[in-house]
């Protein structure tokens, strides 16, 4: 059984596909490189949903980074093109 840790985040939202440019490119470049390091495929997110698993409190102009619960998947590959489909956008 897993430890479950929360913390309100009052004044945050959840990131979708039509705010993720709130998000810089660095911090978008580095959730990417992060969920690479620890195998989470589960972030995803497209223009009809998704999972992006990201709250934005603009106050603060901070990322909260969420639910880590499909860490360590031995199916995630580096350079996979489904990995952050959307999310990372860079050209967004």
């Amino acid at each position: 059984m897993g430890v479950w840790l929360l913390e309100n985040q009052e004044g945050s939202t959840e990131i979708t596909f039509a705010n993720r440019s709130i998000v810089s490119k660095t911090r978008r470049r580095d959730l990417v490189a992060f969920d690479w390091w620890i195998k989470n495929g589960d972030r995803q997110l497209t223009e009809i949903g998704g999972n992006p698993n990201l709250l934005w409190t603009p106050e603060s102009d901070s990322m909260v980074v969420i639910d880590h619960n499909m860490a360590f998947d031995g199916g995630v590959r580096g350079g996979s093109a489904n990995l952050h489909s959307g999310l990372s956008g860079l050209s967004a």
